[in-house]
């Protein structure tokens, strides 16, 4: 079974300090809605998990390296989401680099190499998990997964939502094969849990 590690949101005080540090790097970063994205479509208002989830994927984004720094960071979703309005909403920035999202199909992830740094999947079979993992495991790409409470089909990290709050855990073995850099700051953010 992967080792993985386990943090809140609004963790115990010991992480209390990493978790701030990542939240006011966020914060300190620009948002904008991008024009003319919208149109005659209504505005979705994003839920407090919505929010508390893009916080996490985006101080992911900011304390991991490419081999090569991406001139913008693309988050492709795919499956049945149920916290990704946030990142959808609008594009964000970290420092200049902007993070745009967008929903995109199976085929197309699998198909279009490079198309994305970052995977955000939603519920979806087994299967489709397992192929996209075979397609960019070994990619410089990061991999995320929603409710996936034990994080041991293949994603980098998996958040789960319990009591309005949302938490993650890390694959270590799945970070490991990624040719992503993650911060050591984000790895030691929980406790270890093994034979899970």
């Amino acid at each position: 079974m992967d080792d993985v590690v386990t943090e809140s949101v609004f963790p115990s005080l010991k992480h209390a300090l990493i978790v701030l540090l990542l939240l006011c790097c966020i914060a300190a970063s620009k948002t904008s809605h991008a024009a003319g994205e919208t149109g005659s479509q209504p505005v979705i208002e994003p839920t407090p998990i919505s929010e508390q989830i893009a916080f996490l994927v985006l101080g992911i984004i900011r304390y991991s390296r490419w081999p090569e720094a991406p001139a913008q960071v693309d988050v492709c979703i795919l499956g049945d989401v149920q916290y990704a309005d946030m990142l959808l909403q609008a594009t964000h920035f970290i420092g200049e680099v902007p993070v745009v999202s967008q929903v995109v199909t199976l085929e197309q992830a699998l198909s279009e190499h490079g198309l994305c740094q970052v995977y955000y999947l939603g519920e979806a079979s087994s299967e489709v998990y397992q192929l996209l993992y075979q397609a960019v495991g070994a990619n410089a790409v990061i991999t995320m997964e929603e409710e996936n409470e034990y994080c041991s089909i293949g994603g980098m990290f998996c958040f789960h939502v319990e009591n309005s709050k949302a938490s993650f855990k890390i694959n270590l073995d799945a970070i490991s094969r990624s040719q992503v850099r993650i911060h050591p700051s984000v790895l030691r953010l929980g406790q270890y849990r093994s034979n899970l």
